[in-house]
C-alpha cells in the first residue's frame, strides 16, 4: 500500500515449547528462508499511487473483481 515490497512472514508457533528435534527442523527451515530472501517474490499488494485507490485512499469500486476480504488488496496477475 505504501509502495514497499513486503515478503511473506516466517512464523514459528509455540517456539517456547518445541522439542530438540523440532528446534533443529525449525532452525533449518529458517536458514533456508533467510537464504532465499533476496530472490523471494514479494506479496503483490496494490500500491497507494497505482490508480486503484481514490484520493481518500479507499479502493475504487469495481477494482476488486471477484476478490473478497483481504485479497482485494492484492494486484491481479493480468
Amino acid at each position: 500500500y505504501t509502495g514497499m515490497d513486503v515478503l511473506r512472514p516466517h512464523l514459528i508457533h509455540g517456539a517456547n515449547r518445541v522439542s530438540d528435534l523440532e528446534y533443529q527442523l525449525l532452525e533449518n527451515a529458517l536458514a533456508e528462508r533467510l537464504a532465499k530472501l533476496a530472490t523471494d517474490a514479494p506479496i503483490p499488494y496494490r500500491s497507494q499511487n497505482g490508480g486503484d485507490y481514490d484520493e481518500s485512499l479507499v479502493l475504487k469500486p469495481g477494482v476488486e473483481g471477484e476478490a473478497r476480504g483481504p485479497a482485494v488488496r492484492l494486484r491481479r496477475a493480468d
